[in-house]
């Protein structure tokens, strides 16, 4: 499989296929690999209309309401109901008023001060399709299935305004077999991929921080999930801002009921793969999701990956290592079809594969869905777009079981627009009494088995794409500055002795943390990355300076043996764990050289048993590490004065005392006896002499 490093080719590739689906009677779906293949309105249509709520799916004699805030309540009303769509294409037209068609049938200048109003000023239109009472006026004439556009015109005394929605006429349920029961048709599998996405910077503490209009897109979409819970929308996020959203504010744990598994931030998976820090992407899930167990309801899907522009096919092998078995890829990443062998919007599962062998089934992303629920600032009629646009891709093919995925995207009004599209989304699901329903919407992980594999429809079996990538990218120092700030990172976490009874210490180990962790994010430049490194190693440094060595002073040892006490000073306000280690040419350790302290705070005092091999004034180094034993706190020099000697000195002395003593006596017998014997030769000389 080749992997796309560049993506001129394709966006030529996709000029040159929106040209060609220009034309009238192309088929539908012929850009279906491009964003924006349903053309969008011009942002001023209905300048003065505004589509507060509509009932969206209708069935035979079900009601029909529409509710419109409009400028003014002077002049008339005219509702016109068109043919049904035949095409994607042609449904894109007619969001701008084009390819309509002639009505089937109109209301005509019905005064607006004849119609309904509620409490809150909206005016209603009430209607019933084919099938109620035939002497209704008000009767929708909408006899078989299909996506209806309905057009409303406002004339007032200030000008004529036209506004566009769609109805969706639901298949009537046919009568079971008089021998066997009867077989639904599937319905279009929908999976909602809510973004919760947004640059994150952090402040000096590593805390992830948001602006205020990312802060409110991130809040009006996941209000909108948690309101929903009904429908299984999917959120995909990352740690950082679950985290910083839930520093502003508590988050709905229910919010977290079909989340994707996150990262802390989002990462350039290719760079990180080709510099081997795989180790590094584990600590990004598992910062992500300890978040997601912390303020949601739990920890995410691992199964499902949300593919981007950094996966290349080595990080594909790398999210197939740590448990993905299915990716949604974005649109825009896929290659584009041949359009003669896909005539339609592609709404079937695919397969990516690299070379290695890893092969994954995947889903894309409709761009064109994306587009539709940010096409403007009316949610009501947003969501009305993005599920007239799905009906047309249901009817398409109604009896095969096919899925499309919808990209909120991080446009502001798609986000305002979610709470309609789920609620219409879920009146979907429940159809009108003698209806089929058409749409069912599934969490991205269970929407793979909701599809049958792409070339169902062609007769093929699989069918494997290619995708775009941008490749790995120098990350530059980064690599080995992560490496040694990471070391200090542990050094740090082993020292301050982080948990629930030391609330500073944690605060502090998770500020290093977060500093590093968000090092990794995929739009930061090598200086970027840098300085979030060396944010990181101050906080480290200056967590662990107020743990130290004061003066010590001469310490006397009164014999061999004994204990030397050691002053150590704790500086934070909680207990530390420190390793001590001691050296010395004449003094040894009996307990060992070095030893693991819990320091108080304050000043400590440990205690060292020591035998001096000699009498004398030695010196003693010192030396304070954190608890790891791999980072140097202080060093200090100490002496140790010793007047005794040891216990083989004694002996030996003895020894010696004894030999003296023995060779005195010695040696005072013999010099008697030597007197004695002159004393006699004197005498006998003395006699001699006489005689």
């Amino acid at each position: 499989m080749t992997t796309w490093v560049c993506r001129a080719m394709m966006v030529v590739t996709a000029a040159i296929l929106v040209i060609t689906t220009a034309g009238p009677g192309v088929a539908t779906g012929l850009g279906s690999a491009l964003a924006g293949s349903v053309p969008l309105p011009d942002p001023s249509n209905a300048r003065s209309i505004v589509l507060e709520s509509q009932t969206t799916f209708v069935g035979a004699g079900s009601p029909f309401t529409m509710e419109l805030r409009l400028a003014s309540t002077e002049g008339t009303l005219t509702l016109a109901v068109h043919p049904p769509v035949n095409s994607r294409t042609q449904f894109g037209a007619t969001l701008a008023g084009n390819q309509l068609g002639e009505p089937v049938q109109r209301f005509e200048a019905l005064p607006l001060d004849t119609l309904p109003r509620t409490p809150e000023g909206l005016t209603q239109i009430n209607l019933v399709t084919t099938g109620g009472d035939p002497t209704n006026p008000f009767t929708l004439q909408t006899n078989a299935p299909g996506v209806y556009p309905l057009s409303i015109t406002v004339s007032t005394p200030s000008g004529e305004d036209r506004l566009i929605s769609h109805v969706i006429r639901l298949g009537d349920t046919p009568p079971a077999p008089p021998t066997a029961p009867r077989v639904a048709r599937p319905t279009f599998s929908v999976g909602v991929l809510v973004r919760l996405t947004a640059p994150t910077p952090v402040d000096d503490e590593g805390a992830p921080v948001l602006g205020d209009k990312d802060q409110q897109r991130l809040r009006d979409a996941a209000r909108a999930v948690v309101a929903n819970p009904g429908v299984p929308a999917s959120v995909f996020t990352n740690g950082a801002v679950i985290d910083a959203l839930a520093a502003q504010g508590p988050l709905e744990p229910a919010l977290g009921r079909n989340l994707l598994r996150p990262t802390w931030v989002p990462v350039d998976l290719a760079s990180i793969t080709a510099d081997g820090l795989g180790r590094f992407f584990d600590r990004q899930l598992l910062a992500g999701n300890a978040a997601a167990e912390q303020w949601l309801a739990g920890p995410g899907d691992p199964s499902t990956w949300v593919l981007d522009e950094t996966v290349d096919p080595a990080a594909l092998g790398l999210l197939a290592d740590r448990g993905v078995q299915q990716v949604i890829v974005p649109e825009d990443l896929t290659e584009p079809l041949n359009a003669q062998q896909f005539p339609t919007t592609l709404t079937q599962s695919f397969t990516i594969s690299n070379e290695a062998g890893v092969s994954l089934e995947a889903l894309q992303t409709d761009a064109s869905l994306t587009a539709l629920l940010g096409s403007t600032n009316q949610p009501a009629l947003a969501a009305n777009r993005v599920l007239a646009d799905l009906a047309v891709l249901a009817f398409d093919y109604p009896d095969v079981r096919r899925a499309a995925v919808i990209d909120t995207g991080d446009d502001p009004d798609a986000a305002r627009a979610l709470d309609a599209l789920l609620r219409g989304l879920g009146e979907g699901a429940v159809a009108p009494a003698g209806s089929e329903p058409l749409l069912t919407t599934r969490p991205l992980g269970a929407l793979f088995a909701a599809s049958e594999a792409a070339g169902a429809i062609s007769g093929q079996t699989t069918l494997d794409r290619d995708w775009s990538s941008v490749g790995p990218v120098p990350l530059g120092s980064w690599p080995n500055d992560l490496e040694q700030t990471e070391g200090a990172e542990r050094s740090l976490a082993a020292t301050l002795l982080p948990g629930p009874n030391a609330p500073v210490a944690t605060a502090t180990v998770r500020s290093a943390e977060r500093l590093v962790l968000a090092s990794g994010a995929a739009d930061l430049n090598d200086e970027e990355r840098r300085n979030l490194l060396t944010d990181a190693t101050t906080v480290i440094d200056g967590a662990l300076a107020p743990i130290g060595i004061p003066a010590q002073g001469t310490v006397t040892l009164t014999s061999s043996t004994g204990v030397v006490p050691v002053t150590l000073e704790n500086g934070r306000p909680e207990p530390v764990l420190v390793r001590i280690s001691l050296q010395s040419d004449k003094l040894e350790f009996p307990e060992g050289s070095t030893a693991e302290v819990r320091l108080e705070p304050g000043s400590n005092r440990h205690e060292v048993a020591v035998q001096a091999r000699a009498s004398g004034a030695f010196p003693v180094e010192l030396t304070l590490r954190t608890a790891d034993d791999a980072t140097p706190l202080a060093q200090a020099r100490f002496t140790v004065r010793s007047g005794a000697v040891s216990g083989i000195g004694l002996i030996l002395s003895i020894v010696a005392g004894v030999f003296l003593l023995g060779w005195w006596g010695s040696h005072l017998r013999s010099a008697r006896r030597s007197r004695q014997l002159v004393d006699r030769e004197t005498s006998l000389e003395a006699a001699g002499t006489d005689g």
